[in-house]
């Protein structure tokens, strides 16, 4: 990922174009630096997409949902970066500390605004294609007219709906995504449904469980007065276990996330012939993806008992023999020693973030009681940067979800050394070989070998 500080950028505060000047120059301030970035990185970006013939963004509702491929070349995906947190720095340089609390305030409006429509159907009942008066609306959707348009104007600020003449509302392109493509449509329920009473839930969670790591002790257990931990209590409800699935796999298959950082972030085809074990590997997303790319490699995957079985058929009917052939199902759990010695490869792939410290500990003793001399665990997971380390626009998504990680299981996204803390706890022999971050992964792959 790439960073943009003003402070250590080439063109930051110190800097050949920076506040201190060169060559008898009038020293640029920093926010004539932020400028000059942006201005630079909107002609890279635009360039990339008008030789493309490639839609410019726009806010119009038959925009593309996604203005950059993420498969484009890395110089267009490094300006996108750049420009958004450029814009970003303008923003909140030019607002100063005095227009902080206005433009908190105005984020928390519009998620409950968000949540708002979501509950009241207002999405589905905007037509995708035209107009209709908030007086129709209202009466289909069964609220006071005055209240929706309030809250639509407001939205409307934020970009989410428009209106077209006075009296009427009509989709965006950020609400019409929000309907016709599922999976944003999932996370929009998903983040308001559940997310956004957890978030409002943490003073009373920490107020009533001051100093615990337990994983029924979080702010989701307070925002829905249970005593489960979160995969327990939603696995009683079928229709929000679905929908988390269902936002899971988003997740799963969104570009930061995509399984090409997996294949790319680890040297697999010097391994030979090889045996990969992927503890929690679920169906088996990745071991395809893997098996595709090395044939060399065989794989076992392990899971509870009705995952395993799933699995075990959705390989055999959706992969050809050559990869089917080369991947076996596995029940395990992994508090339990790993039955499997010896393996060449260990692989947990986003296990650790959902436990505290003294699990993580727990689950990786038992895998490294297994280890071969030669062997690798290699864990794929979030190592959270330094601060200003990346840029701001990618900072505070990944500080968003280590947030996220503590509200829902009192868990955490950790740094290296947080990471290095739970190796040095499972045995002292432990060492990092390596720490590879794929450009436009979140994620990093952490490979573990016995010094």
């Amino acid at each position: 990922m790439v960073s943009n500080g003003i402070s250590n950028g080439t063109n930051g505060t110190n800097g050949t174009n920076g506040t201190n000047g060169v060559n008898g120059h009038a020293a640029l301030s920093p926010l004539e630096v932020l400028v000059q970035d942006l201005n630079k990185n909107t002609t890279t970006l635009n360039g990339y997409l008008r030789a493309n013939k490639l839609p410019e963004p726009s806010f119009e509702r038959n925009a593309p949902i996604i203005n950059l491929s993420p498969d484009a070349p890395e110089e267009a995906q490094v300006a996108k970066e750049k420009l958004l947190d450029s814009a970003l720095q303008i923003f909140q340089l030019v607002s100063g500390p005095g227009e902080y609390l206005q433009n908190v305030i105005t984020g928390y409006h519009y998620m409950e605004i968000l949540r708002w429509m979501s509950h009241f159907k207002i999405f589905e009942l905007v037509p995708l294609e035209g107009k209709i008066s908030y007086t129709e609306l209202a009466s289909k959707a069964g609220v006071s007219e005055l209240r929706l348009k309030t809250l639509a104007r407001m939205g409307m600020t934020n970009h989410l709906f428009a209106e077209p003449e006075p009296g009427f509302i009509a989709h965006s392109a950020t609400s019409a995504a929000l309907v016709t493509n599922t999976r944003f449509s999932d996370q929009r329920v998903w983040m308001t449904s559940i997310i956004a009473p957890v978030i409002a839930s943490m003073v009373t969670a920490h107020e009533r469980w001051p100093d615990s790591t337990a994983p029924n002790k979080a702010a989701f257990n307070a925002a829905f007065n249970t005593d489960l931990r979160m995969y327990e209590y939603i696995a009683k409800q079928p229709d929000v276990y679905k929908l988390f699935g269902r936002v899971m796999d988003a997740i799963a298959t969104s570009p930061k996330s995509d399984l090409k950082h997996l294949v790319s972030g680890f040297d697999w085809a010097g391994l030979g012939k090889a045996n990969v074990v992927d503890i929690g590997g679920n169906i088996g997303h990745s071991c395809v993806k893997l098996a595709e790319a090395f044939p060399d490699l065989s794989f076992i995957i392990q899971d509870i008992p009705h995952v395993v079985e799933e699995g075990a058929k959705v390989i055999k009917e959706n992969n050809e023999a050559s990869i089917a052939n080369r991947i076996q199902f596995q029940e395990y759990d992994f508090f339990q020693k790993q039955p499997v010695v010896g393996a060449d490869v260990y692989l947990l792939r986003q296990i650790f973030h959902n436990w505290d410290f003294e699990n993580s500990v727990k689950i990786l003793k038992n895998t490294v009681e297994s280890m071969g001399q030669n062997s690798h665990v290699l864990i794929m997971d979030f190592v959270v940067p330094e601060p200003g380390t990346v840029s701001s626009v990618n900072e505070r998504v990944l500080r968003s979800r280590d947030v996220g990680m503590m509200q829902l299981f009192n868990s955490l996204e950790r740094d290296l050394e947080g990471w290095k803390a739970i190796l040095e706890a499972v045995d002292s022999r432990l060492k990092i070989n390596a720490v590879n971050t794929p450009y436009g992964s979140f994620m990093s792959v952490i490979d573990v070998v016995l010094g």
